[in-house]
């Protein structure tokens, strides 16, 4: 009976260590992920990985339509985060970054909304501005 109280315990440690939040530093890897992966077209790649709120909220084709539309402005070459913030919402922790991206054609602010989801940042959705649009 000795041996089985450790291994009780050894499980209710492992259980207990298998929820936990996404690292911030991790917000720039999957940043860093999705413009790799919009730079190489694999859209169903981003789809498939996308936060499950996004895929019961958009079909995979609107989901690409999107994509080529923030490609249209060129593919990522470079990205530097300008902004970041954290919120939580229906129970889930959120990040949102901002990125000025250069384009093989242009500057473009893109803003992400990721979902913290078991330890993994996933995108949640994105919006992309081309430099300078709408300013005054």
């Amino acid at each position: 009976m000795q041996k089985a109280i450790p291994v009780a315990i050894l499980a209710i440690l492992l259980t207990n260590g298998c929820s936990h939040q996404a690292p911030v530093e991790d917000v720039n890897k999957a940043a860093a992920q999705f413009f790799l992966r919009l730079k190489g077209a694999e859209y169903d790649v981003i789809y498939k990985d996308a936060a499950d709120k996004l895929r019961e909220a958009k079909s995979q084709a609107e989901m690409q339509h999107d994509l080529e539309q923030l490609a249209a402005w060129g593919r990522p070459q470079q990205w530097t985060r300008i902004s970041l913030s954290f919120k939580d919402q229906d129970k889930s922790r959120l990040a949102e970054p901002n990125y000025m991206v250069q384009t093989d054609k242009m500057t473009v602010n893109v803003t992400f909304t990721f979902v913290d989801d078991n330890g993994e940042w996933k995108v949640m959705g994105f919006t992309g501005t081309p430099h300078g649009f709408g300013s005054q």
